[in-house]
């Protein structure tokens, strides 16, 4: 991904992402996995310029099998 591109503010750091899916240890994850929820399921484009808050805040769906 072009470091000019907008998502990448979004996926710059693995660390958040690593810590919220050891929450999901046994479970299997399911689509779009854990991402910063700007990228989650968006109905039209992302923000070019994201804000903290937006940046700070990941989520994720999983279910056990």
């Amino acid at each position: 991904m072009p470091l000019n591109s907008p998502n990448t503010a979004l996926r710059r750091s693995s660390a958040p992402t690593e810590e919220i899916t050891a929450f999901f240890d046994g479970f299997e994850p399911l689509e779009p996995g854990v991402v910063a929820l700007p990228l989650w399921r968006p109905d039209g484009p992302v923000p070019a310029k994201p804000t903290v808050g937006l940046q700070l805040m990941y989520g994720g769906i999983a279910c056990k099998r």
